[in-house]
Order: structure tokens, then sequence, then C-alpha cells
């Protein structure tokens, strides 16, 4: 079983994009943005989202997203991160 494992939402997120580029894209639900940079955007997003996260744990790598479909997200990750879109698994070489 792998450690880290895809995690796939459809819901709203919230990307953040400050002064110098930079971006934070995190769900909506978890916090909305409080001191905000004079001059960055924030934006609602919604869509499918994806990213693999380690169950138990606080590893996981970014959200991305948003994607239209479910296969667009699961393509993404096994393209992305080169493991099985479903379980985690390394995909053999």
């Amino acid at each position: 079983m792998a450690f880290m494992r895809p995690q796939y939402v459809r819901e709203t997120f919230i990307w953040l994009e400050d002064t110098h580029g930079e971006v934070e894209v995190y769900p909506a639900s978890v916090h909305m943005p409080e001191d905000v940079e004079p001059g960055s955007t924030v934006t609602e997003v919604k869509g499918i989202f994806a990213r693999l996260s380690a169950p138990g744990y606080l590893d996981a790598t970014d959200w991305d997203g948003p994607f239209e479909t479910i296969e667009e997200a699961q393509e993404h990750i096994r393209e992305t991160y080169e493991v099985d879109s479903v379980t985690g698994d390394p995909l053999d070489d």
C-alpha cells in the first residue's frame, strides 16, 4: 500500500495570489483569508481538486485544479506523480 494516496474533492477553493505572483490554493471550508497583503487577489474557484495525501499524517502535496472531470484530475495525478490514480502505487516503468 502506498504511503501517499490520491485525494479528490469537488468544492469551492480559495485561490490567493500575492503581489509577488505566489499562489496558494486551499479549500474554502478550511479557512478564509484574513490578513491579505494589499494588492493580492483572492478568488473563489469551484471544481474538482486533487492532491496526494498520507492518511493519518500531515504530509500532502499542494492542491491542483480545478479540473472539470474526475478523469482529468486522475490523469493529472498519474502524469504528475507517476502513480496509480486510485491507489497511489508507483507505476511500472
